[in-house]
């Protein structure tokens, strides 16, 4: 099916005026600094990709007909910001498959949310995004801070963390997520997690402790939580529910439940909010 659905989006369908795009219906790029060969670039690859939701057209042939297309608006803008990256026609193409099975997957999920890790508020949010995430990740130490930053500046998202400590990037993932939970239980979460983030590579028992009396904690229940079954046994808990929902590495995004396919820069990331916010509310 899969293959099936890159056929469809790359069918190629002829552009008769490439040099008469739109480029004012665009969101999410600047167009008004393309140089003519990057303009004609991707005028092109506008023309042969087909918007997968919405208007059937090609996203040329919807910038042009159907301004409305919100989803044909945002994909030229996603298309824009690659070929001004100098991505190749084929990363490009890629690009727009994963944005595709990113937005309108085979399957989304039902995922418990756990509001003490919670950044927003996930009843009321119109997206919520949960990041499987391991606090020695050297891509979560750039990815989750950039989320919990554009999540902090909206209403209507929230970032809600869960656990995914995996032996690869170090033997003490394990009790940093422990450590992590036993914060959240004083509502302390996202100064611990920041501290820990900022502190990728000094998480020692001991450090982790200094870092508990940094971030205010009382230290008496830190320790006596960290010890306890139960938060060994939620930390557990969150590492087999992601195994379940096919999470093989971190950090893994879900939005609403969708798995999160393709790159992680701000506006790519904006760009699946931005989305998702628009399908949530009845729009195309």
């Amino acid at each position: 099916m899969r293959a099936a659905l890159l056929v469809l989006l790359f069918i190629a369908v002829p552009l008769t005026a490439r040099g008469n795009i739109p480029w004012g219906r665009v969101i999410g790029a600047d167009t008004s600094s393309l140089s003519a060969s990057d303009k004609q670039k991707a005028a092109t690859l506008m023309g042969q990709t087909t918007c997968y939701y919405g208007c059937s057209s090609s996203v040329a042939e919807c910038l042009k007909t159907a301004p409305g297309c919100l989803t044909a608006r945002h994909l030229a803008g996603h298309i824009v910001r690659m070929v001004q990256a100098g991505r190749s026609d084929k990363e490009i193409k890629r690009a727009v498959m994963l944005r595709a099975k990113s937005a309108h997957p085979f399957r989304k999920y039902k995922i418990k949310t756990n509001k003490s890790q919670c950044l927003g508020n996930p009843d009321t949010a119109k997206v919520v995004i949960f990041a499987y995430s391991d606090f020695q990740c050297p891509f979560c130490t750039i990815i989750l801070p950039r989320l919990e930053a554009m999540v902090k500046k909206r209403s209507d998202t929230a970032l809600c963390f869960k656990h995914f400590p995996t032996q690869v990037h170090g033997s003490g993932t394990i009790l940093a997520s422990i450590s992590a939970v036993a914060a959240a239980l004083q509502g302390k979460f996202w100064a611990y997690h920041d501290l820990l983030y900022k502190n990728r590579k000094n998480q020692s028992p001991e450090e982790l402790v200094g870092y508990a009396r940094k971030a205010g904690l009382d230290m008496a229940r830190y320790k006596r939580d960290i010890a306890s079954r139960k938060v060994k046994r939620l930390v557990a808990r969150e590492k087999q529910e992601g195994l379940g929902f096919k999470v093989k590495g971190t950090p893994t995004l879900f939005f609403n439940g969708k798995m999160y396919f393709g790159r992680k820069d701000a506006a790519i990331l904006a760009d699946r909010i931005a989305e998702e916010l628009f399908l949530a509310k009845g729009k195309k």
